[in-house]
């Protein structure tokens, strides 16, 4: 099952619940939470940032009922994201799932070097990032030929790999073969659209 740290960190009675999953047989698949606070954030709420220590030790404190988890990536940052994995796998013993930073202006600036390297790390999945902001400036009607590109390139050069898309809504999903992916989206519908910070 996957979730997000952001909300877990909040999250009233996680032990109880935490035990309840692992009654089930159910493990977690963790998010860091990164993108969500981005969001916040950027909506002017006054959040407390999550740090990779407290980050770890939540990783650390409940092992056993978590299956695998995110780093905790820096949009436009991939120096800061290669830094948060080295040290998360320090701090864990446990490598996370990296995540690779699309430039979220210019798809094609991204650091495809920076990509090449976490490939030939040799990892069951690799996450991709930024892909929410990516396309923005060209309008919700060519956004997603925006991603396109993008996902075109990233399966040409490594047909091979098992990508995870972070934030993956569209029929896009139909045309590229990731290996999973995730979004709230779906739920858009349902929601009440506004800036509050609740």
């Amino acid at each position: 099952m996957l979730n997000s740290y952001f909300y877990l960190r909040r999250k009233k009675n996680l032990d109880d619940w935490l035990q309840k999953l692992q009654e089930a047989e159910i493990r977690l698949l963790v998010d860091s939470g990164a993108f969500t606070l981005y969001n916040r954030l950027e909506k002017g709420c006054n959040e407390e940032q999550i740090t990779i220590e407290e980050y770890a030790e939540f990783i650390n404190a409940n092992h056993e009922k978590i299956h695998g988890y995110f780093n905790l990536d820096v949009i436009n940052d991939p120096n800061q994201s290669e830094i948060n994995y080295e040290l998360l796998t320090k701090l864990t013993g446990k490598r996370p799932i990296p995540v690779w930073q699309c430039d979220t202006q210019k798809w094609h600036r991204s650091d495809w070097d920076s990509l090449d390297r976490i490939v030939q790390e040799d990892h069951e999945l690799i996450a991709i990032g930024g892909t929410v902001l990516l396309g923005k400036q060209a309008g919700p009607k060519y956004q997603d030929e925006v991603k396109r590109k993008l996902f075109k390139e990233v399966f040409r050069r490594y047909p091979e790999q098992n990508f995870h898309w972070l934030g993956g809504s569209s029929n896009l999903l139909l045309e590229f073969p990731f290996f999973s992916a995730d979004s709230s989206g779906w739920i858009n519908g349902r929601k009440k659209q506004s800036n509050l910070c609740l």
